[in-house]
């Protein structure tokens, strides 16, 4: 193994031990339900668990175990959507002087008839992939306190996250071929940014929908570099297949693949023209249904009522829409996607966010001026194929997700309400990105690219501030006998002091 070699996976063992210690901190240390939404997807998934079925056609979905938990935690919403930690920072449960909670010992003594009980229709109905293997971790542990279950299905995402890493890292390495500080910067700001961190340590079916866009963004880059073969071809459909089975805009996938289909219809060796029109067949295929639908006047978006018509994109709502989208998304969005955090009541003080925005505004500086950079035929940091990719993925997936939010506001009479989570399954488009903008604009300006080396290690700092400053909230950080109380209660035995 020669020394370069040995240097990368000596980085990969150190990244993973980092990742791991810091998921698992996630993990632990939020309480129950405090993830987004993660009480809906947890009552899917135990529906599954408990009947092998979603329980999305019964007025009634979600279990009196689920139900009277939120109660006893004060995460129960009221019709306008909002439970008492919401717009509410300061606020916290009672806690006690013990590792015990003051509700702990009713909600592990709840019958297991509680789980079969349908009290509210609060439950997620998404296509059930995540939430089948979800299941057999629930049913590993079936006989245990809900705590155990719900943490026990918890750690599961940790193994996921983990694949997400290593595709990052294989997906640098590609992109940034010969440049390790690079790739290691890219690799840092996926790894350790703290709402997708955050996100990523809940239950919830973005976690295994991200690890699928991940897989596919690095399919289509290697396949960009490499050209087609059967193996990616098999490859591409089961990503397809398996982004449609965990998430509806899965989709969405189907038109990121577009890239690198028309790339190759450039080339004409039979053996690539054949894949070439096999792919397309195949997604003629999928998207059979969606064009039936729309043929035939029935509903073929979820939430989106089947009278709409198409013909409302060309219309001036719609151009106001994209104008209010596109300041949704600079003063929402965008500080959602860094962080908004205890049911939407706590956020980051205004100098993060504005370090934040100041250092995305240069690296789209950058961005602008790589184009120039490519067409004066200067060196280049990323080949341009891979940067229009990269750039097509992420605006495809920014563009389907506006549509159908106008499309909902049509039929709902109200937004969908996208947030910046959403954008997730094209992280590793954005932080490429990031990087490559950012590298760009200091070879302009004629400064050491070592630079870079900031970006990373600024996200490992803005990680472990995020963590103690989201814990912080919860928990009394005056005595560290006292937080690790404070910290144990509602939690199963395994992440209760002294463990």
């Amino acid at each position: 193994m020669n020394k370069s070699k040995q240097s990368s996976v000596k980085f990969l063992f150190i990244l993973f031990l980092a990742v791991i210690s810091k998921q698992l901190l996630w993990t632990a240390f939020i309480p129950l339900w405090h993830f987004p939404d993660e009480q809906a997807h947890f009552a899917q998934l135990q529906n599954i668990a408990e009947w092998k079925t979603s329980a999305q056609f019964i007025p009634k979905s979600t279990s009196r175990e689920i139900f009277e938990s939120e109660r006893l935690l004060g995460t129960e919403r009221d019709w306008q959507g909002n439970n008492q930690f919401t717009h509410r920072p300061t606020y916290n449960l009672e806690y006690t002087s013990l590792a015990l909670g003051k509700h702990e010992m009713v909600i592990t003594s709840f019958p297991a008839a509680y789980r079969k009980e349908f009290t509210i229709r609060e439950a997620t109905y998404y296509p059930p992939l995540y939430y089948q293997e979800g299941a057999l971790i629930y049913q590993m542990v079936k006989d245990k306190s809900l705590f155990i279950r719900v943490f026990s299905v918890r750690l599961f995402n940790l193994w996921v996250y983990l694949a997400i890493v290593y595709i990052t890292y294989k997906l640098a390495q590609i992109l940034f071929q010969k440049r390790p500080l690079l790739q290691y910067s890219m690799i840092l700001t996926v790894a350790f940014h703290p709402m997708f961190s955050f996100l990523s340590a809940g239950i919830n079916s973005d976690n295994l929908f991200n690890l699928i866009f991940a897989m596919s963004i690095f399919l289509c880059i290697r396949i960009l570099a490499k050209g087609w073969s059967i193996k990616a071809t098999l490859a591409t459909i089961f990503t397809v297949f398996s982004a449609i089975l965990t998430k509806p805009q899965g989709n969405l996938l189907i038109l990121i693949y577009i890239f690198p289909l028309l790339f190759a219809s450039f080339q004409t060796r039979r053996l690539k023209l054949i894949i070439w029109g096999s792919m397309i067949v195949i997604s003629l295929w999928l998207f059979s249904s969606v064009i039936v639908a729309i043929l035939t006047g029935t509903q073929y978006l979820p939430d989106v009522q089947a009278d709409i018509d198409l013909q409302n994109l060309l219309s001036r709502e719609f151009i106001d829409h994209i104008k209010s989208s596109m300041v949704h998304t600079y003063r929402e969005v965008i500080p959602w996607y860094w962080g908004v955090f205890r049911w939407l009541s706590l956020t980051y003080p205004r100098y993060i966010h504005r370090s934040i925005n100041w250092i995305s505004l240069f690296a789209v500086i950058g961005l602008l001026l790589y184009p120039i950079q490519v067409f004066r035929k200067r060196e280049v940091i990323v080949s341009p194929k891979h940067v229009s990719f990269l750039f097509f993925s992420a605006s495809v997936y920014f563009i389907g997700l506006m549509i159908f939010d106008f499309l909902f506001r049509k039929s709902q009479g109200f937004s969908f309400g996208i947030q910046g989570r959403y954008y997730f399954p094209l992280i590793v488009s954005h932080m490429a990105l990031l990087i490559i903008g950012l590298t760009t604009l200091i070879q302009w300006l004629r400064l050491k690219v070592k630079l870079i080396k900031l970006i990373g290690v600024g996200m490992i700092f803005l990680s472990g501030y995020s963590w103690c400053f989201v814990v912080s909230s919860y928990y009394n950080t005056q005595s560290w006998n006292l937080f690790f109380i404070q910290a144990s209660q509602y939690k199963p035995w395994f992440f209760k002091t002294p463990w």
